[in-house]
């Protein structure tokens, strides 16, 4: 079911299904049945979810992954250096050891970020999300009065990385391997720093324009408008306030929450990349978004186009 709402399913290249990334006939060498081998456009490659080859055997040369060369992909150890950097450029992180050499935990490997863990079994067939979206932080303080069918929500960064972090990996001081609450006060905490991370480098697109102190509150018209895939939106702040920037569809339902806290006196640039709040594209059409900070209040409309 997550698998057909994903844009791995909808893509334009290609169609699909549980099969192109696992078998079912036949014992493999990689964990749950994961292929070993993946031919595309014709080409075949040894595929490893460890080393990048599952994902990069068909993203190389497309997307984030453009200068990533498909030569590459066929000895990911000797074009390690190629190919980390462009990695790094996607996952923001600094260092790209997938394999975990370097006891990172796995950093840079696709399946670390994209497929992040949610049982709270230990059913093989129930441990990893398959819509291949990124759970922003901000998620885990949004959801955190949820009581069922887990206590709050998990965020990806923690639950993949950060909440039983360790040797090059910063944990800041949370080792609960539970997966069924997340509404603790450490969770939230770690939440929070990891969400400030999150905002500061880009995917939310949230940047203080320097040296402006407005006199009023103001939300400007998005630019471009229409737009496709990202536009800006300029928020002002005359004072420090508790800011809501949430885009909402058009029967009113919040589709993403671009700014959710404490803000600082300033003009602020607010970048939407057209993602909901799970990450997932979201469809062509009118959006309205409101600022709500202290007492005021304001919408605007904007068209995402194809």
């Amino acid at each position: 079911q997550e698998l057909l709402g994903s844009k791995h399913y909808n893509n334009s290249s290609v169609e699909m299904t549980c099969f192109t990334c696992h078998t079912a006939h036949k014992a493999t060498m990689s964990g749950h049945n994961l292929r070993d081998t993946l031919e595309v456009d014709g080409e075949k490659f040894a595929a490893d979810n460890d080393n990048n080859t599952l994902c990069l055997s068909c993203h190389a040369t497309l997307g984030p992954f453009t200068d990533v060369k498909k030569e590459w992909i066929h000895d990911p150890t000797a074009n390690k250096d190629s190919i980390g950097p462009v990695v790094n450029l996607h996952t923001k992180h600094n260092l790209y050891d997938p394999e975990n050499a370097l006891s990172t935990g796995g950093s840079g490997r696709c399946s670390k970020c994209h497929m992040a863990k949610t049982a709270t079994t230990a059913k093989a067939y129930d441990i990893h999300t398959h819509s291949f979206a990124v759970i922003p932080p901000g998620q885990t303080l949004k959801y955190q009065s949820v009581t069922t069918p887990t206590q709050g929500m998990l965020n990806t960064c923690a639950a993949s990385c950060h909440r039983n972090g360790g040797g090059a990996i910063p944990n800041f001081g949370i080792t609960d391997a539970s997966l069924a609450n997340w509404a603790e006060g450490t969770d939230l905490a770690l939440a929070d720093t990891l969400w400030r991370y999150w905002q500061g480098w880009g995917w939310t697109g949230i940047k203080e324009v320097p040296n402006v102190v407005p006199i009023g509150f103001g939300l400007s018209q998005n630019y471009p408008n229409p737009f496709n895939p990202s536009t800006r939106i300029v928020v002002d702040l005359p004072r420090h306030e508790k800011t809501t920037l949430v885009v909402y569809n058009i029967i009113g339902q919040a589709v993403a929450t671009l700014m959710d806290g404490e803000f600082d006196a300033g003009r602020y640039e607010v970048t939407w990349t057209g993602r909901d709040d799970f990450g997932l594209q979201a469809p062509t059409g009118v959006y309205m978004y409101k600022l709500e900070a202290g007492k005021y209040s304001k919408t605007f409309k904007m068209l995402m186009v194809k």
